[in-house]
């Protein structure tokens, strides 16, 4: 597999500055849109009306899984998402939410939900900036921001922009000897440990291979840091968290993830089987990290990383799969660096249908086993692109740097 060097110059600062204000446009956009697709009824309902009251009550001294403070908090403001409220972040995920908290719920809701957008357009530019300097922007903010979960999960009031977000620094950081920028970063995605698991096994590998420990350390610390804080605040933060996660297990989770599947099959009520996708995906990282180790570029194996442990999570939602940004990006880049119109052609409609087919599932059934198929297929067609370029398929168009298969 062939990937672009690590020490590729960064974009001029001028042009950064262009891409990021073109990314703040179209996210304005996005913003403008929500607001009137909300403006009647009960306005503001969504995942936000989960965090809100959860960093209210942690910022008061209270128990943040209290379901029966949290529904009072959500009736004070008009909106209550009657029946799944409580946050099941852990404890040193809760900082990330007091900001917003100490806002009215309101202004909260509207910074929330423009934040999320932002990060994913300005995620996608910065992710295209990795594989390629000169030209392409607005083509990764169209993949961005039109990509069907990147829209549910802002409409949705759900983190996953700001977890893509972190995922792009830790990706251009860790290539570029940053080791305190993506230890930080890692911390950040420890909201959602369950979708990150082979990621944190490489990290841990490759780490000890490379003898950069300090990201995995600055990664602990940060943790530990917002620990503290959840305890500061509320001393038996953890003693409460242990006890709502022991008595409301996310085990009603429709399942978009091949572990979701694996236990929709086996039977709902079985829900270690929800289990066995990642187990098994755990033992063969180690196998892989041997055959790559000597020519690992986080750029570009890191996406498909992603994919495999959101592939095969015990359990996710439509919204989670944002994190398949990386990859779209990727392959897009490796395209349009091929002198074959027809491929081109063939990727975009792929694209399309992709973009279609979650849409249908989404309306057809919701968040449900009829999303499964996505995360594979793209972790397929990454794959499979990148085992083109290591053949130098296209050695044309070849991306320079080691070859790590």
């Amino acid at each position: 597999m062939t990937f672009p060097s690590s020490d590729v110059p960064a974009p001029s600062a001028s042009g950064l500055s262009r891409r990021w204000m073109l990314a703040l446009v179209l996210c304005a956009i996005v913003l403008l849109f929500i607001g009137l697709s909300t403006a009647s009824g009960v306005p503001f309902r969504n995942d936000f009306a989960a965090y809100w009251p959860v960093g209210r009550l942690l910022l008061n001294g209270q128990n943040p899984y209290d379901a029966g403070a949290i529904a009072m908090l959500q009736r004070s403001v008009g909106d209550a998402l009657g029946g799944d409220s409580v946050v099941r972040y852990p404890p040193w995920a809760l900082p990330l939410l007091l900001p917003f908290a100490a806002l009215p719920y309101v202004p909260g809701w509207y910074l929330w939900i423009f934040l999320q957008a932002l990060l994913v357009g300005v995620s996608s530019v910065w992710l295209w900036s990795l594989y390629d300097q000169v030209d392409g922007q607005r083509s990764a903010l169209v993949i961005g921001l039109m990509f069907p979960p990147s829209l549910i999960m802002a409409l949705g009031g759900q983190i996953g922009g700001l977890l893509l977000f972190a995922v792009t620094l830790f990706l251009w950081a860790s290539d570029r000897n940053k080791d305190v920028l993506a230890g930080v970063c890692l911390s950040v995605l420890a909201v959602k440990p369950h979708l990150f698991m082979p990621l944190a096994v490489i990290v841990l590998l490759w780490a000890a291979y490379e003898r950069r420990l300090l990201v995995p350390a600055v990664a602990f610390v940060a943790i530990t840091i917002g620990s503290l804080v959840s305890v500061a605040l509320r001393p038996g933060v953890f003693p409460e968290y242990l006890q709502f996660i022991q008595s409301q297990s996310p085990t009603g989770y429709l399942p978009v993830t091949v572990g979701g599947l694996v236990r929709l099959i086996g039977g709902s009520e079985k829900f270690w089987l929800q289990w066995i996708p990642s187990v098994v995906v755990l033992a063969f990282i180690p196998l892989v990290w041997s055959r790559v180790r000597n020519s690992w570029s986080w750029a570009i194996c890191g996406p498909g990383i992603l994919a495999l442990g959101l592939a095969a999570a015990p359990y996710g939602l439509v919204h989670d799969l944002v994190l398949l940004i990386p990859c779209l990006v990727f392959v897009t880049v490796l395209v349009r660096r091929i002198a074959n119109s027809g491929l081109k052609s063939l990727t975009f409609w792929g694209y399309v249908l992709v973009c279609f087919g979650i849409w249908v599932g989404q309306v057809w059934r919701g968040t449900s086993f009829v999303q499964v198929w996505v995360a594979p297929l793209v972790l397929l067609v990454c794959i499979a692109f990148q085992w083109a370029q290591a053949r130098r398929s296209w050695d044309e168009t070849a991306l320079s740097g080691p070859s790590c298969l």
